[in-house]
């Protein structure tokens, strides 16, 4: 012991890392990590030169644990975080660690943030396990480099066009297919018209300029300055926003509306005013390298500390029309409405309101005009939700990991917070109409506004452990989830709440094809433990795997929390028989008509992957029952493994397993080459 204590002197000594790493906390912090004797060292390197990373910020959390079907949950570290910087040759060490699980997060401005266990940017991280007195020497975590992308926008002349937003936009896969998420990056030009987006993680990105018409009545305009004036713009804007309206204070007035450019997407370019004839031209959105159809947008493949220049994009003027008409609802006229004009390409965006052509909203009359249309095709949607007090918030946990691979982050409420409000009596009013725009404006449209359709049902708790409290049990959201895993811009708000009687309740919601499934916070998943949604049932088919087709209202839907899981675990082993730690291990249903359309990525239950553990150690809980196929493959390979040639590749050399509910399936593996 006392050889060890002086070789642990010289590599603190070596290292001289600024911060020893031992937990620093208040004088009241209400609890201490145990001392122990275990002990985690390890350096961070480059991912791709693998040169050590100085000057890096490493923080030791809390274990990694599931949450429901797809949350990982980052469990807190008693006495809080330990934090220290690693020295010029990218070492840390943690000392006195008791035996546990931990997480290890690394940041550095100008890279992704790295953590133990992840192989590629926004991949899987993991926990890692520490034995009584076990010293690790080897945690070797790789960062990467963000990426730039830089270019200039120019109007049709040449000239340059500053300060407008320029959108770097990822491509992803939702429900099985290619989409284009906003979570990339957002940057304006600068006044020689010149963007540089930075922090451009590795990945496959579309650049465009964004332009959104957003027209204004002159008279909710006037009312909106009078409830300023009175003090009372905060519960004018309540009002408006409560049905989705989008309205401009300022811009152009065209006769009696206001047309403003700073649409949903930051400021555009603005277009030159009205001809005498009121004849408007506008800058439609453009992708580079300079199409107004998004299938035909050039891809941006970004390594690595890569920077890609040139990609410039001229902007073109085109004629633009007019849509004008009358919204009415079951009791006439409906006024102070919003309105969305989506282009062709909205179902393509993860969030396509923020590329809507044009947004519009009634007067008190429900008379409504969208200027600065260019011809094409649309779809005109609505939709009005009954008033409530403040909406729900969004059912996502602390950390998700979606079965691509991407992590996002958010703080969850404390355990007594009500996860919803009470969901207010009422319809929920929704209009999609399909609009063609040709060389002449389109007038006396009539928008019939449509009920939606309510569901109603229960929990149960199959199981023989104490079921959560009634608290518990009401913070519980119904997740109805449309199968393409678009929401076609219908707010958050549309979804379901379980009282204290376990009797669940949703709004109103358009007709479609959904799953219907539970979601919570994580603090109210780790409020019940043991507990997790198995099933969504309906006249005996699951509905939480199966879509189900809303056209009426829906009653007797039962949705079942058990206490005894379905587990499939295993060990992905080398050619010697030892355990692998290098792999992934993905699941996939059987049946490739599953591999598309099966909803939102923070709900996936049949497509998901892990890494291993530091034992070659996988492990699935909650896998719905069915046919799967089962594979292990180097990690390189596991980049967006839910593309669906990918998955052909996958199907072909994965082993086949059956999950029964309930039971715990052991299936070892080893590692596949995909070709």
């Amino acid at each position: 012991m006392r050889r060890f204590s002086l070789y642990l002197c010289g590599v603190a000594a070596a290292l001289s890392v600024s911060v020893e790493g031992r937990a620093k906390t208040s004088p009241n912090a209400p609890q201490t990590l145990a001392a122990g004797t275990g002990l985690v060292m390890g350096q961070v390197v480059d991912a791709d030169s693998g040169q050590p990373v100085g000057a890096t910020v490493v923080t030791l959390g809390g274990a990694l644990t599931q949450v429901g079907a797809t949350g990982i949950n980052q469990a807190s570290l008693p006495g809080g975080p330990r934090r220290l910087m690693t020295n010029a040759d990218g070492r840390f060490v943690f000392l006195d660690l008791p035996k546990g699980s931990y997480s290890i997060d690394v940041t550095k401005p100008g890279y992704a943030a790295g953590a133990y266990g992840r192989r590629r940017p926004g991949g899987v991280a993991q926990s890692l396990v520490l034995g009584d007195g076990e010293r690790i020497s080897d945690a070797k975590i790789p960062i990467w480099k963000f990426g730039a992308i830089t270019g200039s926008v120019t109007d049709e002349a040449g000239e340059p066009v500053p300060g407008i937003a320029v959108w770097v936009l990822r491509k992803t896969i939702v429900a099985g297919r290619w989409r284009l998420s906003s979570a990339g990056s957002t940057v304006s030009t600068d006044d020689r018209g010149v963007y540089r987006a930075t922090s451009v993680v590795p990945g496959d990105y579309v650049v465009a300029v964004g332009a959104t018409q957003s027209t204004t009545p002159a008279s909710v305009v006037d009312a909106y300055m009078a409830a300023q004036s009175s003090g009372s713009s905060a519960a004018f804007s309540r009002l408006m926003n409560s049905s989705g309206a989008r309205y401009a204070t300022s811009g152009t007035h065209v006769g009696d509306l206001v047309l403003s450019t700073a649409g949903n997407v930051g400021l555009t370019a603005v277009a030159p005013a009205p001809d005498d004839d009121g004849r408007l031209t506008v800058y439609p959105t453009t992708f580079y390298p300079g199409t107004t159809v998004s299938k035909d947008a050039q891809t941006i493949t970004l390594r690595s500390a890569e920077e890609r220049a040139g990609v410039d994009l001229q902007l073109q003027l085109l004629p633009a029309m007019r849509i004008s008409g009358v919204v009415t609802g079951p009791d006439g006229p409906v006024g102070n409405l919003g309105l969305r004009l989506a282009a062709t390409y909205s179902d393509e965006m993860v969030a396509e309101t923020n590329f809507d052509a044009a947004t519009t909203m009634t007067d008190a009359t429900g008379a409504f005009t969208f200027l600065g249309v260019p011809s094409g095709a649309y779809s005109l949607r609505a939709i009005k939700v009954p008033p409530a007090v403040p909406a729900p918030a969004s059912p996502v946990m602390n950390v998700i990991q979606t079965g691509s691979g991407t992590t996002s982050f958010a703080a969850s409420p404390s355990g007594d917070q009500p996860a919803s409000s009470s969901i207010p009596p009422g319809p929920t009013y929704w209009a999609d109409v399909p609009v063609t725009v040709g060389d002449r404006d389109v007038s006396n449209l009539e928008v019939v506004l449509r009920d939606g359709f309510h569901i109603t049902g229960r929990v149960e708790f199959d199981g023989t452990s104490d079921k959560p409290s009634a608290s518990v049990i009401g913070h519980l959201l119904v997740t109805i989830d449309p199968i393409d895993g678009h929401s076609g811009g219908v707010p958050s708000p549309l979804q379901g709440e379980v009282g204290a009687n376990q009797e669940i309740a949703t709004y109103a919601v358009p007709p479609g094809k959904y799953f219907i499934r539970l979601s919570a916070f994580a603090a109210d998943w780790l409020a019940m433990p043991g507990w997790s949604f198995r099933s969504a049932t309906l006249d005996g088919h699951d509905v939480s795997d199966t879509p189900l087709a809303i056209d009426r209202d829906i009653s007797g839907v039962v949705l079942t929390m058990t206490d005894h899981p379905s587990e499939l675990s295993g060990t992905v082993r080398d050619s010697n028989g030892r355990g692998d730690m290098t792999p992934n291990v993905a699941v996939f249903p059987a049946d490739p008509r599953s591999w598309v359309d099966y909803g939102s990525p923070l709900s996936i239950r049949r497509l998901r992957m892990v890494h291993v553990g530091r034992d070659g150690t996988y492990k699935f809980t909650s896998l719905p029952k069915g046919d799967y196929g089962l594979v292990a493959i180097p990690d390189e390979q596991s980049g967006e493994w839910q593309d669906l040639k990918m998955l052909e590749a996958l199907a072909k050399v994965a082993t086949k397993v059956t999950i029964v509910d309930g039971e715990k399936k052991t299936q070892d593996l080893r590692v596949s080459q995909v070709k």
